[in-house]
């Protein structure tokens, strides 16, 4: 069973780089386990399935559509092991601490990212310098599921993700500074955490990247919901789960009233 503890420090740095990477949070076989689980389902072919033209496909299929494949938010939430861990208390109080009040799970969310293909060489849209405006404050929980390779020469790690220390405070920067970028690299099962109002992108990969993220936010409704389109997932859909009964208990108040799962 996954057991996440976090350093004293861990909510200070969070607050004054935006950035906290975690390190490995899934181990052994764990990430094996999620690809396949996954390697059963369908993907789709945009960033997220809600802007996709709906037709499942295969990884295989979809590396030579375009730059991106995701999965449908139920069956990542059935996946093993990434709702255990987004639902671990010392990342929901962490959450908490940083964005003032008991966080919102909003998202459970996991996509393939292909080379470039015959679609283009250009970046996709995530793979350029950006910043994300889910809500007034949001957390995010990037996992890698496959090998992120360190940086080489050049200092570009090969489908590592890139974030700009302290942006997150800056909301008039029309762009991300010259200075504070940390790459973020590392074998299956690395992870971080980011405030998604800060400048940060995912540099494109030499060979195809399975990562998932959790999000967590403080309204009720926000923007990911119109964009994203998730739905309330009940409980009863998630199967047997490896929960305890403590957890399942306190999962109400955890969620509070997140429509992410329902009773």
């Amino acid at each position: 069973m996954i057991k996440l503890t976090l350093g004293l420090d861990a909510a200070p740095r969070l607050a004054v780089d935006g950035l906290l990477p975690l390190g490995r949070v899934l181990r052994g076989a764990e990430p094996r386990e999620i690809r396949r689980f996954l390697a059963t389902r369908p993907v789709y072919d945009h960033h997220v399935p809600a802007r996709s033209d709906r037709v499942g496909r295969s990884p295989e299929v979809q590396a030579k559509r375009g730059p991106f494949g995701s999965y449908d938010q139920a069956d990542v939430m059935a996946a093993p092991h990434l709702l255990e861990l987004a639902t671990q208390p010392a990342l929901l109080d962490l959450a908490a601490a940083h964005l003032g009040q008991p966080p919102l799970l909003y998202a459970l969310q996991a996509r393939w990212t292909f080379p470039p293909g015959p679609w283009g060489a250009g970046p996709a849209k995530t793979q350029a310098p950006h910043r994300d405006h889910d809500d007034a404050r949001f957390l995010v929980m990037m996992i890698f599921l496959t090998d992120v390779a360190p940086a080489g020469d050049d200092g570009r790690a090969d489908g590592a993700h890139v974030y700009w220390t302290g942006t997150h405070e800056t909301a008039d920067r029309a762009a991300p500074p010259a200075e504070g970028c940390v790459v973020v690299a590392g074998p299956a099962g690395t992870a971080l955490l980011e405030d998604g109002r800060g400048w940060h992108q995912a540099l494109p990969p030499a060979a195809p990247r399975l990562a998932a993220w959790a999000r967590w936010g403080v309204s009720p409704r926000n923007l990911a919901y119109v964009n994203d389109r998730t739905r309330a997932l009940p409980v009863a859909e998630l199967g047997d789960r490896p929960f305890t009964q403590a957890w399942r208990e306190s999962l109400p108040l955890r969620l509070a009233t997140a429509p992410l799962v329902a009773a």
